[in-house]
């Protein structure tokens, strides 16, 4: 008969010979399926080091892609590349500088795509087995499947990250996994869990300011749908068109300016505010990042003028800016019927 000692020390063994047992691989239809969703973005880069690719997913059967906003995205024109090999040119319809993340849209001619369905993201719990698809390395150029690794989700933060500038700021929370996928060209792809569905999306590489260290993280996917869908109303609400609109200028009207528009996509950074002006009467200060205007996102100077110019009519403009990684709310005012406001004396 055995002891109860022997008994529990048995059970003991058993238990670890479980917990150190693989966990069950992911099926192969899920990652094919998958990996049909991935595509490569190649824009601008290869200056100093600089990636000119990264990753992406198709989140529209019209040919909409989410991937990470970051300087390979800097000409507002790209190549998207499918899991096909088909190329596509494509055009970044807008970005939101607080999550980091962008939307691409390209013509699919007819082509059948297949999106992902970001209507139905999914919650994960740490310690839960996951799958980071991404072309690190730009290791698949053209027909080559998008590499997959399998990781877990190792914790959830709900801190905003701040080692850097490339660090998302408006995430209400983060998603931190065990595996290495802060890799060159990994930003944009996507965390899955083992039945395909999304978890969230790969963020740029991130390293800390103090030990030097990388981060390995995504945005979770409730948070990414909404954004692309800000991107794209803000879009449509500025005019795809680019219908004529009469110029706005900040410094005359409302005491302040923009840096100078030298590329496509020029982040909208104040320049210099005027002394004794509406602007500096409000708070704002040289050097903010305007990410929003009346509520709408603006990546750039070109769309921040453009929402200037469609939403300044009103008593008052709302300008939400960013400020040694804090939002800050700055409210402009106007004279009745949109007129500029008269500067203190």
């Amino acid at each position: 008969m055995r002891s109860p000692l022997s008994a529990c020390v048995t059970l003991l063994l058993a238990l670890a010979v479980l917990r150190a047992a693989p966990a069950q691989p992911p099926p192969k239809q899920v990652i094919d399926r998958v990996q049909q969703s991935l595509v490569k973005v190649y824009g601008a880069g290869g200056i100093q080091g600089l990636e000119a690719y990264q990753s992406g997913f198709i989140a529209s059967d019209q040919g909409q892609v989410v991937t990470a906003d970051s300087l390979v995205l800097e000409q507002g024109e790209v190549t998207v590349v499918l899991a096909s090999g088909d190329r596509f040119s494509g055009r970044v319809v807008g970005a939101d500088p607080l999550l980091r993340l962008a939307v691409v849209e390209f013509d699919p001619a007819g082509e059948s795509l297949a999106a992902v369905d970001l209507t139905k993201p999914r919650d994960a719990r740490p310690g839960e087995p996951l799958l980071a698809f991404s072309n690190m390395f730009n290791i698949a150029a053209g027909a080559e499947p998008a590499s997959v690794m399998r990781t877990h989700l190792s914790a959830v933060t709900p801190r905003e990250i701040a080692f850097g500038v490339a660090a998302p700021r408006g995430a209400d929370r983060v998603l931190v996994v065990d595996s290495v996928t802060s890799n060159p060209g990994a930003a944009g792809g996507l965390l899955t869990d083992y039945e395909g569905r999304p978890v969230g999306v790969i963020g740029n590489e991130v390293q800390g300011r103090v030990t030097g260290g990388w981060l390995n993280y995504a945005i979770p996917a409730s948070q990414v749908a909404a954004s692309a869908q800000r991107i794209v109303q803000g879009e449509r609400l500025r005019g795809a068109d680019d219908a004529p609109l009469e110029p706005v200028r900040p410094l005359p009207r409302w005491g302040f300016a923009l840096v100078e528009n030298i590329a496509a996509r020029t982040p909208p950074y104040v320049e210099l505010v005027r002394p004794n002006s509406p602007a500096a009467a409000a708070g704002l200060q040289s050097d903010d990042l305007v990410v929003m205007v009346e509520n709408l996102i603006t990546a750039t100077v070109t769309e921040s003028l453009r929402v200037l110019a469609l939403r300044g009519d009103g008593p008052e403009v709302r300008l939400t800016i960013e400020r040694d990684g804090q939002l800050v709310e700055v409210v402009l005012p106007n004279e009745p019927g949109g007129r500029p406001a008269k500067e203190a004396p």
